[in-house]
């Protein structure tokens, strides 16, 4: 496995955890993504003590720019990903 500094883009709700607009996190590829779910929370609830992971972090998508992510997908290179909360509205 290779270090990898992984970029992820926040959307909705998410916004709030960064002045940016983007995360990064040093993450050990490949990776399976609910490995990567579990980081992302953890790096979040760090920063933000009253991140809720089990309310729409549970729920929110990960995504590359081509497609969302299937639960059990591997992340095998550090492209850029996104966190995509669900939407409503009209």
């Amino acid at each position: 496995m290779t270090k990898h500094i992984l970029k992820l883009e926040l959307f909705g709700a998410f916004r709030r955890y960064s002045d940016t607009g983007f995360m990064e996190l040093e993450v050990e590829l490949p990776m399976p993504l609910k490995t990567l779910r579990v980081l992302v929370a953890e790096a979040i609830a760090a920063q933000n003590p009253g991140f809720n992971r089990e309310g729409l972090f549970r729920v929110t998508a990960f995504a590359t720019r081509d497609e969302i992510l299937r639960a059990d997908a591997i992340i095998d290179k550090p492209a850029g990903l996104a966190l995509i909360p669900p939407v409503s509205g009209g």
